[in-house]
């Protein structure tokens, strides 16, 4: 009886370092793909800073 218990213990604890892995990994990937629409958004700021944009009197952006 005590044999069965460890098997399913050792079971239960690989399978959860193996769910946490796949969790590691779609996090890391998601971290990647926020930080490079956080860069793209970067570069955009830095773009729109380097051509000016003329307004009119009201305002609004030409």
């Amino acid at each position: 009886m005590e044999h069965k218990h460890h098997k399913k213990l050792k079971l239960i604890v690989i399978l959860v370092f193996i769910l946490l892995a796949l969790g590691e990994v779609l996090l890391y990937r998601r971290t990647l793909e926020l930080n490079k629409m956080v860069s793209e958004g970067l570069m955009q700021l830095k773009e729109a800073q380097k051509t000016p944009q003329t307004t009119t009197p009201t305002g609004i952006k030409q």
